[in-house]
């Protein structure tokens, strides 16, 4: 019995089947052939053109022949988007068209509220000799469009480093994405990727940059290390060093592939929202153009890769290697940890050390100072050494968002804290060589805008990872607020040989949110409340909404809350409710439930809203009537936004 008839056994009685004859089986099947296309609109420097539409075909691409809901045949488009299946002559038929990748399966895009694959399909029709070839077209209207060509991005990423010699095993990958889909567009290790999908206010299902730079993340946490701890970033920071080089290499990696130093990505109704050429050697954005480079940097970071990557008529940095050499580097920072920029170019050097001096001097164009020979390579290495015995100083600063150099500050962000700053979190590496007893003392020495002050200690295995399977679990820790000259302690008994890092941290989140806006203008505006991580299935979350306005009272008065389950309230500017996230309500899928409250405003009016919870963390967003997202705000900090301290490491008693 041929694999087709194996496969028809299962949804087919076996009278039927006798009926076809062993003998008569390939009489009694009819092939249906077809082509499928993606419409692909174009991204350029004014935005999407959605105007320039063409349809493309759609490469690897799985085709299934349905009788009902039941599989007949599955197959895979070819280059040129062609598929042919068989099926049984006169049976009633459909060809459906999967958002999913050929076997082995890289990816496929799942609508992030129902978890279903998107797919297209055609009429149904009967089987039967002389069938037309089926024309089946994803187009942007339909949503089945920016599903393909998300995929067919992902599609040409591959193909880039096959080319480049990369082994490609990969699990399934889920992109999390749906016309309208407002979760953001970021990596999850946890949960794949999301992509935005609402035109309106931002979707990026045709940004090809931003689509292939979020399979990146993908790439080298799957294949190699990323120890990002995530959080807020953009070219003008200056960055805790692994977030700077899992964005900066994932900026890079976009532009590798689709051959183009120009980094575009759409935002509302298709408008260019950021445009920036990693070719440059200056950070875009910073102040009095003033340079802010460095490995902390992730405009620095992708600089450095295309410097090293890039060749032809604009390449003025005299040095060409080849992406083979580059992804095989990137690839041997599997077995490191705290892994950043300096980690890549001592990699390389040692795939290729004929290179060290031109990728010294390729750094240098970034203000670092590499010499590969020296350990370390760097004047200041990350994480900092400390010896036991000895003191180290420093400030640590949860708002700090850009700096020109290491003692000046360029801006500063009072909206919210920032875990991904440079300035947030301080390292310090020491090494035992036997098991030892361990006192690791963190002293207040000053502090700025509180009574309280809220630095954080900690002692982190950076060879473990921790549960969300990046660097590093931590051994132990010590979380309290403190005042100036106040010390924060760690007592370990015994603590194993080893290599640790001990955590100096300016950030502790609270589940609560707040946010302080002028509106823009007369009219309706929109809270939405949110939650940080999902709710447990089927359970819902208690939270209190309060609006108050400059000027006015500020202990809003409690009303009832009108609404339902899927239902929006209002409020008035001077009142707060009690509202409830369950099921029924908006969902951004995966538990996200969402709440609207409208509200009315007035011009140069300033309101604070303040949400909190004791059942989940709060995510609070203001909308305008059109649906734009004004503001948004995720915790309300605890304690002083700065502090500077001392910290001492002793061995023994």
């Amino acid at each position: 019995m041929n694999a087709f008839l194996r496969r028809l056994a299962v949804g087919l009685p076996l009278l039927a089947l006798l009926e076809f004859g062993l003998g008569g089986a390939q009489e009694a099947l009819v092939t249906v052939q077809g082509k499928v296309r993606f419409e692909k609109i174009p991204l350029l420097d004014q935005g999407l053109s959605l105007h320039n539409a063409s349809f493309q075909p759609a490469q690897g691409i799985t085709v299934r022949l349905l009788a009902e809901e039941q599989e007949l045949a599955v197959t895979s488009t070819d280059a040129n988007g062609d598929f042919a299946l068989q099926g049984p002559t006169g049976a009633t038929v459909h060809v459906e068209v999967m958002a999913q990748t050929e076997k082995p399966n890289v990816a496929r895009v799942v609508n992030p509220t129902s978890r279903q694959i998107i797919s297209l399909s055609s009429q149904p029709f009967t089987l039967q000799p002389g069938l037309a070839p089926l024309e089946l077209e994803a187009t942007d209207a339909s949503g089945t469009g920016g599903a393909l060509n998300a995929l067919d991005a992902l599609r040409r990423a591959n193909q880039f480093l096959m080319a480049a010699g990369a082994q490609l095993d990969l699990p399934l990958l889920d992109v999390n994405w749906a016309p309208g889909s407002t979760t953001g567009t970021f990596f999850s290790r946890e949960r794949g990727a999301f992509i935005l999908g609402e035109r309106s206010s931002d979707s990026d299902e045709y940004d090809d940059p931003v689509l292939i730079h979020e399979y990146g993340h993908f790439l080298t946490s799957t294949l190699s290390r990323d120890d990002s701890p995530g959080g807020f970033h953009s070219g003008g920071n200056l960055l805790d060093p692994r977030l700077a080089w899992s964005e900066g290499f994932a900026n890079f990696f976009a532009q590798a592939v689709l051959n183009d130093p120009v980094y575009r990505d759409s935002g509302p109704d298709g408008h260019i929202a950021l445009r920036f050429n990693i070719e440059n050697n200056v950070e875009p954005g910073v102040r009095n153009e003033t340079r802010a480079s460095g490995y902390w940097s992730e405009h620095s970071v992708a600089a450095v890769l295309w410097d090293l990557f890039d060749s032809g008529p604009s390449d003025d940095d005299g040095v060409q290697v080849p992406m083979r050499d580059i992804w095989q580097a990137v690839v041997r920072l599997g077995g490191n940890d705290f892994v950043y920029l300096i980690d890549f170019a001592d990699a390389l050097v040692a795939i290729r050390p004929d290179l060290a001096q031109d990728i010294g001097a390729v750094l240098a164009l970034e203000d670092i100072t590499y010499t590969p020979s020296a350990r370390p390579t760097v004047s200041l290495p990350f994480p900092s050494l400390m010896n036991p015995g000895q003191g180290v100083s420093g400030t640590a600063d949860a708002f700090l968002t850009c700096r020109q150099d290491f003692s000046t500050d360029c801006s500063r962000d009072s909206t919210q804290p920032v875990p991904g700053l440079l300035n947030s979190h301080h390292f310090y590496e020491f090494t035992l060589d036997q098991p030892s007893r361990v006192t690791l003392t963190l002293t207040i020495t000053a502090a700025a805008g509180a009574p309280t002050v809220d630095l954080d200690l900690a002692i982190l295995d950076p060879t473990r990872l921790n549960s969300a399977g990046r660097c590093c679990q931590v051994v132990a820790s010590s979380q309290r607020q403190s005042r100036i000259g106040d010390r924060e302690k760690i007592f370990l008994a015994e603590l194993p040989a080893g290599r640790y890092v001990a955590e100096v941290s300016a950030i502790r989140f609270s589940s609560n949110s707040r946010l302080q806006f002028t509106l823009p203008r007369d009219g309706t505006y929109t809270l939405e409340v949110g939650s940080f991580q999902p709710l447990p299935s089927g359970q819902s979350g208690q939270y209190r909404l309060g609006l108050v306005a400059a000027g006015g009272e500020q202990t809003p008065r409690l009303v009832p809350d009108p609404a339902g389950p899927g239902r929006e309230a209002t409020m008035v500017v001077g009142t707060a409710i009690n509202g409830l996230l369950e099921p029924g309500d908006r969902s951004q899928g995966l538990g996200n439930y969402l709440d609207r409250i409208s509200f009315q405003g007035k011009a140069g009016q300033v309101v604070t809203a303040s949400v909190s919870s004791s059942q989940f963390d709060t995510v609070l967003t203001l909308l305008s009537a059109d649906g734009r997202r004004l503001s948004y705000n995720d915790d309300v900090p605890n304690g002083a936004s700065a502090a500077s301290y001392t910290l001492e490491l002793r061995l023994g008693d």
